[in-house]
């Protein structure tokens, strides 16, 4: 019954340790998106910039 429990704890343990590396995994693969995101925004606000510099915005009918 002991080594049962006891071999059962390391079985639960290792997968602790997996979902651990995974949610890591997961956290890295988020900040990548995020980062990519964050290019897209900023490739965004400059086009607007330079939008706002040749006279306004294409009409979307919104007036900063």
């Amino acid at each position: 019954k002991l080594k049962e429990a006891l071999h059962s704890r390391k079985e639960s343990a290792g997968t602790v340790k997996g979902l651990q590396k995974l949610s890591e995994l997961l956290q890295a693969q988020l900040c990548h998106v995020q980062m990519k995101s964050l290019d897209v925004i900023t490739l965004l606000t400059e086009n607007n910039k330079l939008w706002s510099q040749r006279g306004g915005v294409p009409s979307h009918g919104t007036s900063n």
